[in-house]
């Protein structure tokens, strides 16, 4: 168990300094967010009309919450300083199992994505109360989202970090994999469009825009509502699923 508890408390020491960093600028964003929450009822942008007081709710909410995942739930520092003192082998020298080492990355990893979620979740619960609107389930989903998406992410770079001793070429293959990702959902994505515009070229901008948020947007938006109950699934399978590469890789370097 003090195997377990050192494990932990490492990954807490090596974070400390980007969480002091990145609280040094998280903390900033909430003020500044507050301020300008609090000037649509008391300050200069009372009476302004050109500033939509729900766009720059949602933008503020938004930004304050990703900023705040990524503070908590990346370990990108711990990454590079087990690299820079070649913990991974050191690693085999401590009296824990494979399945105990596996368990303990990847519910470091948990943990702090789920700290990261709670944190902003509060901090734009509190954006939204000031700006006198409800946080809804909706709000609270995209949240989830990103959440999520940074807890598969950092799942993955620790697997590469794992698969790869050398960390430069973990760090390339992690860029490939993510930039093969993005290329596919780019081409994916500008030849739907492209077929949309061909199919609706007799309507104007604003009745074409308004087909495409009704007929595909909403859909999409409505889904990730229906979904949303299921998340705690969602994350329950990227746990398991990087438990098991872990684990893999771990059994590899007994062997």
């Amino acid at each position: 168990m003090n195997g377990v508890k050192g494990l932990i408390l490492k990954e807490i020491y090596l974070r400390k300094k980007s969480m002091l960093s990145g609280l040094a600028i998280l903390i900033p964003m909430v003020i500044l967010a507050v301020s300008f929450c609090l000037s649509f009822d008391y300050g200069n942008m009372k009476n302004n009309e050109e500033l939509d007081r729900d766009t720059v709710t949602l933008i503020l909410a938004y930004a304050v919450a990703g900023v705040g995942i990524l503070l908590f739930g990346q370990n990108a520092e711990t990454i590079i300083k087990d690299k820079k003192c070649k913990w991974n082998i050191f690693e085999h020298t401590l009296p824990l199992s494979a399945q105990k080492l596996a368990a303990v990355r990847i519910g470091i990893l948990l943990a702090s994505s789920v700290f990261g979620l709670a944190v902003s979740t509060l901090f734009s619960w509190v954006l939204f109360t000031l700006s006198h609107h409800e946080f809804t389930i909706t709000v609270f989903a995209n949240i989830s989202v990103i959440s999520m998406f940074v807890f598969a992410l950092m799942t993955f770079a620790n697997f590469m970090n794992l698969k790869y001793s050398d960390p430069q070429k973990a760090a390339m293959r992690l860029m490939a994999w993510l930039l093969a990702v993005y290329v596919l959902i780019a081409v994916f994505v500008y030849k739907k469009f492209a077929e949309l515009q061909v199919e609706f070229s007799e309507l104007t901008e604003e009745e074409f825009d308004s087909i495409l948020f009704d007929e595909y947007l909403t859909p999409l938006a409505e889904l990730r509502d229906r979904l949303f109950p299921f998340f705690i699934f969602i994350f329950a399978a990227i746990t398991v699923i990087g438990y098991f590469l872990f684990l893999k890789q771990y059994k590899r370097r007994e062997k």
